[in-house]
C-alpha cells in the first residue's frame, strides 16, 4: 500500500509539474514580453519608415493647395506649412502610441507566442503570421482611437490655418 501511495505521489508529481511548464507559455505575455516583441519586429524602425512615406504626400497636398489659392496665400505659406508639419509630425508622441498598443498585444499574444517570434523556441515568426491577425482587430479599439483623434486634430488645425490665411488675405485686399 505505501508502495502504490509513493507511485502515486511521484506521478501526480510529474502530471502537475508537465502541466506547470505548459501552463506557463500558455499564460498571457507580460508588457517586457511585448516591448520584446516590439522590438524583434522593428516596430520604432516601421513607424519611422511610415511618417517618412507619409511627409512626402502631404507636402504635395501643401503645394496643390498652395498652387490652387496662390494669389489668396501669402508667399511663404508652403514653406511654413511644411514646416509646421513636419515640426508637428517630429513632436507627436510616437513612442507613446506604441505603448498604447502593449495592452492589445498582451491580450492577443502568450508567452509561449512571443517566446517563438523572439526566437527562444522555433521559427522567429511563427506570432506574426498567426497573431498579429488577431492584435489588429483592436478589440477595445483605445489605440486606433487615440492615433486617429490625433490625426484628426492635426487635420483640423491644418484646415483652421489655411482658412485663417485665406481670410486675412481677403479682408486685407485693397481694392483699386
Amino acid at each position: 500500500m505505501k508502495r502504490f501511495l509513493l507511485t502515486l505521489a511521484i506521478c501526480l508529481a510529474f502530471v502537475k509539474a508537465g502541466a506547470a511548464q505548459q501552463s506557463a507559455a500558455d499564460a498571457p505575455a507580460t508588457k517586457e514580453d511585448v516591448q520584446k516583441y516590439l522590438g524583434v519586429v522593428h516596430s520604432r524602425e516601421m513607424m519611422a519608415q511610415m511618417v517618412e512615406a507619409m511627409s512626402k504626400p502631404m507636402h504635395q497636398m501643401v503645394h496643390q493647395q498652395y498652387m490652387k489659392d496662390k494669389d489668396k496665400l501669402p508667399a511663404d505659406f508652403e514653406a511654413r506649412m511644411n514646416k509646421m508639419m513636419d515640426d508637428t509630425m517630429k513632436a507627436f508622441p510616437w513612442d507613446e502610441m506604441l505603448q498604447s498598443m502593449v495592452p492589445v498585444y498582451q491580450k492577443h499574444f502568450t508567452k509561449g507566442d512571443v517566446a517563438r517570434v523572439t526566437g527562444h523556441h522555433g521559427r522567429s515568426h511563427a506570432v506574426h503570421d498567426a497573431g498579429v491577425a488577431k492584435a489588429n482587430g483592436h478589440d477595445d479599439g483605445a489605440s486606433a482611437r487615440t492615433s486617429g483623434a490625433d490625426a484628426e486634430r492635426f487635420q483640423s488645425k491644418t484646415r483652421r490655418k489655411v482658412t485663417s490665411h485665406t481670410q486675412l488675405t481677403n479682408t486685407t485686399e485693397v481694392v483699386p
